[in-house]
């Protein structure tokens, strides 16, 4: 607000004066006294000129007093109006000055009043203008992005750069505000650089702004998302163009923008293969697999079954490369599948070799760097895995959407699955009721509406026949309950009820004629509606059965007994019969011994024989000799003939006697069962030499390690038989396919009173499963080849019957076999068998 000026203020009061002025003749009129006014003659006149009187009627008074009286009071009237005129100009310009005086006052509070109220607006203006500053500083400072003013030429030169420390992408600030520095320019991308110089160079042509999205090359190597927005300063007073905007780091946005658009991409891709549900299950698996390694960008998908810890591919889409084929079976605790199964959800490593599975023995085997996969899950139950995998690692991690695909793609794959299964399960229980056996039918309030073929054929009716029928029509008016129309009707509501019936009826066929059936009955809701199924079974066979059986119960009692005494006349033959086997088993072993010595003797005999018969030959040309006579040199060439012969005949005849005699102690002891004491080395080399015959026959060995003195209260015959058999078995089964073999006898003390008997072998051992059947009568690996199934059986039987022992063999195939026997040293107890 301006003062007025002076000339107007002067002009103010003047005008005040002039209307004061104006006003005084009114005011001296006022002023003059009522009382001289009223003595004044009408007619006077008061003017210069003189008085004049008015009216010619009035009195007349003297001239003089009149005109003295009158000058008076006009000289009077005339002073007072000339005082009243001085007064009032003195009151005027008193009041003008005291008028313009205030005004002055008034208008200089309100200059004042003005610069006050300006001084405040331009400080409250101030503070504004600091706070406004502080407030940008503050947002420029905490501004996600980087605001910037640049200069207008070819690198867009920094002159300004928000961010204390770095850029947005990572390069420190610092590197843009000095000369020869980083430039802005610098950092965008190569293949974006053209564009966006293009763009802003086109701005500045308009003076207008811009708004862009391009890649820069950020400190750490990765390329980054940027969003500009810019506007163009205009040079002022000859000074440079500037370019000021700010810059946006959209890397995430343009992530998450990409990711939805590889989801509407997998969605896309699930909805094709939801659309090809019309093609076989293994056809919409390998469209899935193909679809979804194309989505991933990955070569291998594999689908594979899991059963018994072993996994095994059902499905593949990989090239003949890859090493895995429709079909390949895996150990599960060795495949990549054991991966996600066993953390029980999504498992994806980028790269295998670089994280902690690689120690797993999948990665081991099959090499694989990338690799994705989840468990497959049919009708809540683990089926296998769904899994995707590279040779090489890939570059980039996997996104949470293509996370979110394999998911989704692991359920539609176990519900194409699970509905496969359920189609097959379908067409299994059709095939089932149209091919079954009995009769199946579907009852809606008591109507037939359905039936199978095994209907028709069993109640010979035509399917018109049946359906749209009650189900009485199959049936005679009486069952053996009560009327037909009454119990169905009770059997079918509490079937409808929930309440499974199964009860036998009396049917009756179109042919004529009764069957008996039994019927299962049990109801289900089906659209709102409650039906019930029927099942009937003809049962006709089996209640003629049941009379028979009911018939033959009256005479049971009597062929049980037959039977009874057909069964005891059958156990006495075959104990006979294995009374039998078993001595003519001993009579085989006992024939062995018989060619054993006779095989044995045949040797000193022979030599015996040999001997008589030269010393007969020398006898006889002694005896001619002494006929023509003889000298003293013949004479004692004989005599040293008959001792040699002598000699031989003695030492021969005397090793048959032993041998006779050890015979004959071992026949005795094998035909007896006689217990005495005997020195156990004795028994094993009577058996030794009795089985001599039967291995120099063959090119085997008998290795007799049996110390003396192990001695024995027991019986030496069934001991001698238990080795002659175990000896026998072992030359015949122990060494087949050899040219060599030993067969070793050792014996030991087993703790008090008892003694451990070893016979063992090196041959080719026993097969498990035969290991435990050794014992049992009549098995052998060589029936038809001279074998009987009774040698070690007897040799079970004499070890833990008479000799009161326990025997057990461990074998195993490719080391041989060893029998261990041990017997008491005195009175025998009942023995067992161990099997190893």
């Amino acid at each position: 607000m301006q003062m007025p000026s002076l000339p107007r203020a002067w002009f103010a009061a003047g005008l005040s004066v002039l209307l004061l002025i104006a006003a005084v003749p009114l005011g001296v009129h006022a002023a003059v006294p009522q009382a001289a006014v009223q003595q004044v003659p009408a007619g006077v006149d008061f003017s210069p000129t003189g008085l004049s009187a008015r009216g010619e009627g009035q009195g007349a008074a003297p001239v003089g007093t009149v005109a003295s009286e009158d000058r008076g009071a006009s000289r009077l009237a005339q002073r007072a109006q000339h005082l009243t005129i001085a007064l009032s100009v003195f009151a005027a310009l008193l009041l003008a000055v005291v008028g313009l005086l205030s005004f002055i006052l008034r208008q200089r509070r309100k200059v004042v009043e003005a610069l006050r109220r300006e001084i405040a607006e331009r400080r409250a203006a101030e503070r504004a203008l600091q706070d406004s500053e502080t407030k940008l500083r503050t947002l420029i400072e905490h501004f996600p992005g980087t605001v910037f003013r640049c200069l207008d030429d070819e690198n867009w030169t920094a002159h300004f750069m928000s961010g204390r420390d770095q850029h947005i992408v990572g390069y420190p600030t610092a590197d843009f505000l000095v000369a020869g520095g980083r430039t802005l320019g610098g950092c965008v991308h190569p293949e974006d650089i053209a564009w966006v110089s293009e763009l802003v160079k086109h701005a500045v042509e308009e003076a207008g702004c811009w708004e862009m999205e391009y890649r820069m090359l950020g400190a750490d190597g990765q390329v980054h998302w940027m969003a500009e927005y810019g506007a163009v300063v205009p040079p002022r007073d000859g000074g440079p163009r500037y370019l000021d905007g700010f810059v946006l780091d959209i890397t995430h946005q343009k992530q998450a923008a990409l990711e939805v658009e590889r989801q509407v991409r997998a969605f896309a891709v699930l909805n094709d293969i939801a659309s090809r549900s019309a093609l076989t299950l293994a056809e919409q698996l390998s469209t899935a697999l193909s679809l979804g390694a194309e989505f991933l960008g990955i070569e291998i998908a594999v689908i594979c079954e899991i059963h018994d810890e072993r996994c095994r591919v059902t499905a593949i889409h990989a090239s003949s490369e890859s090493g895995l084929v429709q079909g390949s079976e895996f150990e599960l605790a060795s495949s990549y599948c054991d991966l996600p199964v066993r953390a029980g959800c999504i498992q994806a490593f980028e790269s295998v070799g670089a994280s902690a599975a690689r120690d797993h023995p999948s990665y081991r085997m099959l090499g694989f760097e990338t690799y994705i996969g989840i468990r497959l899950e049919v009708g809540g139950r683990l089926y296998g895995c769904l899994g995707f995998a590279a040779a090489e690692a890939r570059q980039t991690p996997f996104s949470a959407g293509e996370r979110y695909f394999v998911e989704l793609l692991a359920r539609w794959i176990g519900a194409a699955i699970e509905r496969d299964q359920a189609a097959q399960h379908m067409r299994r229980l059709a095939h089932m009721v149209r091919h079954s056996n009995d009769a199946m039918f579907l009852v809606r309030d008591g109507i037939v509406i359905d039936c199978n073929d095994a209907a028709l054929v069993m109640y010979e009716r035509a399917r018109e026949d049946i359906i749209g029928h009650s189900p009485l029509t199959l049936s005679p008016p009486m069952q053996r309950g009560g009327a037909s129309a009454e119990l169905a009707a009770r059997y079918l509501a509490a079937a409808r009820a929930g309440q499974p019936q199964r009860f036998e009826w009396v049917h009756s066929r179109g042919g004529g004629g009764t069957f008996d059936a039994e019927v299962a009955l049990s109801g289900f809701d089906e659209n709102g509606e409650r039906l019930v199924i029927g099942v009937a079974r003809d049962i006709s066979v089996r209640k003629q059965r049941e009379r028979e059986v009911l018939e033959l119960n009256a005479t049971l009692e009597g062929r049980v007994a037959d039977r009874t005494r057909e069964l005891e006349a059958a156990l006495e033959h075959l104990r006979r019969t294995q009374d039998e086997l078993l001595q003519s088993e001993k009579l085989a072993s006992l024939g062995a011994l018989v060619a054993g010595v006779a095989h044995e003797l045949n040797t000193p005999i022979g030599n015996a024989v040999t001997a008589s018969s030269t010393l007969n030959d020398v006898y006889r040309q002694f005896n001619a000799r002494v006929a023509t006579g003889f000298t003293r040199s013949v004479f004692n060439d004989f005599l040293a003939c008959v001792d040699e012969a002598g000699r031989i005949i003695e030492r021969n005849l005397s090793r048959a006697a032993e041998l006779i005699g050890s015979f004959k102690q071992l026949a005795v002891d094998q035909t007896s069962d006689q217990r005495r004491p005997f020195d156990l080395r004795e028994v094993v080399q009577e058996v030794g030499l009795a089985m001599k015959p039967s291995i120099r026959r063959t090119p085997f060995r008998l290795v007799d390690e049996v110390p003396a003195g192990l001695k024995l209260d027991s019986y030496p015959g069934p001991l001698g038989q238990v080795l002659i058999n175990l000896i026998n078995n072992a030359l015949v089964h122990a060494f087949e396919g050899r040219d060599r073999g030993a067969i070793t006898l050792t014996a030991a003390p087993a703790g008090e009173d008892w003694l451990r008997l070893v016979v063992s072998d090196d041959g080719c051992g026993i097969s498990a499963v035969n290991l435990k059947r050794v014992f049992d009568p009549f098995f052998t690996t060589r029936m038809g080849q001279g074998g009987s199934g009774l040698g070690l059986h007897i040799t079970h039987q004499l070890v833990t019957g008479i000799l009161g022992g326990r025997v057990r063999i461990e074998s195993e195939e490719g080391k041989g076999t060893s029998v261990t026997i041990e017997l008491p040293c005195g009175p025998g107890r009942s023995g067992q068998i161990v099997v190893e």
